[in-house]
This record gives C-alpha cells, sequence and structure tokens, in this order.
C-alpha cells in the first residue's frame, strides 16, 4: 500500500470504502492516537468527535437518553457561566429533535432497540458542534429512513456550519447525494478524490462496481462487490 497524503477541507463529505479488513477502521484509529501509527504524522483540528463502531446490543449503560447526549458537551468551567445551563439545555432538545429522539428522551438507553441507540450515540457526538465528525459505520442498525434521515441530518450540519465528515460506509449508495469525496481502498492501493472522478475510475469500476445517472444527475453506486 503506497503512503497516503491526505487533507478534508472545509464543508467536504469524505466517504471511505473497502472491502472487510482492507483498514478503514484502522485508518481512522490511528489518526485519532487511538492506536500507533505504522509511520508519518496526522493533523487534528481541536474541535474533532468519533463516533466509533459500536456494539448495538450493549445495554450496559445505566442512563437516560437525554443524560447520554448531555455528556457530549464540554461543561469546562461552565458553572461560572450563568446561562450555560440553559444554552446546554436548548442545544441538547434541538440535537434530540434533529434525530427524532425526543419522544424517547427519558427513556433508559438499556431499554431501546439497537438503531435508537447509535441515533442516541450519534446526537452525543454532534451536540458539541464539532468542526471534524469521524463515523465508523454510524447508521449500520438503523433502519433505512433512519439512516438516510442522519445522513441528510449531517449533511445540513456540514453545509450549516462549513463542517466536515468522515465517513466508513459498507453502503455508498445510502449517502452518495450527501458524499463530495471518496477515499476508496482497491487492491494493494486506494483512490481518493471529488467522487465524481473516483466512481469515474477504470481502477475502482472493475474491481468495485458500476454506476449509474438517476434523471435527477444524482450519482448511486449499484454494487457488485459489496464492500
Amino acid at each position: 500500500m503506497p503512503p497516503l497524503d491526505w487533507q478534508v477541507g472545509p464543508g467536504e463529505y469524505w466517504t471511505i470504502i473497502g472491502q472487510n479488513g482492507c483498514g478503514k477502521t484502522t485508518l481512522l484509529r490511528s489518526l485519532l492516537g487511538l492506536m500507533p501509527k505504522l509511520g508519518g504524522t496526522a493533523s487534528l483540528i481541536p474541535s474533532t468527535r468519533y463516533f466509533p463502531q459500536t456494539d448495538a446490543e450493549s445495554t450496559d449503560i445505566p442512563a437516560r437518553v437525554w443524560d447520554i447526549v448531555a455528556g457530549g458537551l464540554e461543561a469546562n468551567l461552565s458553572f461560572l457561566n450563568p446561562l450555560y445551563l440553559f444554552k446546554s439545555r436548548r442545544t441538547i432538545a434541538q440535537t434530540l429533535r434533529e434525530l427524532d429522539l425526543t419522544p424517547l428522551r427519558h427513556r433508559q438507553y438499556a431499554t431501546l432497540s439497537p438503531g435508537e441507540r447509535q441515533r442516541t450515540m450519534l446526537a452525543r457526538t454532534m451536540v458539541s458542534g464539532p468542526k471534524l465528525i469521524f463515523l465508523d459505520e454510524a447508521t449500520s442498525a438503523m433502519d433505512p429512513h433512519h439512516a438516510m434521515a442522519c445522513f441528510a441530518i449531517l449533511d445540513d450540519y456540514r453545509k450549516r456550519h462549513q463542517a466536515s465528515v468522515v465517513s466508513i460506509s459498507h453502503h455508498l449508495s445510502a449517502q452518495s447525494d450527501v458524499t463530495t469525496h471518496i477515499l476508496a481502498f482497491v487492491g494493494n492501493s486506494y483512490l481518493m478524490g471529488p467522487k465524481d472522478t473516483v466512481l469515474r475510475d477504470p481502477a475502482y469500476v472493475s474491481s468495485m462496481g458500476k454506476f449509474s445517472h438517476e434523471a435527477n444527475e444524482s450519482l448511486l453506486l449499484q454494487e457488485t462487490n459489496p464492500c
């Protein structure tokens, strides 16, 4: 595998794809300093959040949905700011609404479905207003409706805040409309760049699948070799 020279710009939505075991999760964990790097350096902005692969069946968190999402805010010396409590509650409530979690705000995490747990953890990731979000199969346990809704929320958030999103996914077609750039692991190498450029690359087409244009000119992957 050749060295990876990669820069994520403001407002970009990167989708990382590749077959199982190609190193997608290892790459993110190395960038975040969660495991040793094989070499090179990585620089991240301070306002970075990571949504890791999660055990959607885990029920060992004794807390309400509201409390879990609230834990994503950095309080620091918030007790010195009399407006913090009001502002934080408003931010939490807004994030819960965006992810369709308001009816569940008082529910215990252990009683949620796997998809509801993933939405709760995604809300926790987003609530602090990060400028760079890393996601590792963040919607794997969600039904198609909520998965598409979450990608739309992330896309809207990215545009409003000029934030960047980097998402590992086994289903590019589910987030093709919001993806601006792709990093694709192909064989012993990789392809990277704007979405349309990568999807038209002969190496990508021969290894990963074929693509077609819908009537609305939205580029959708029709995977013949799921990642």
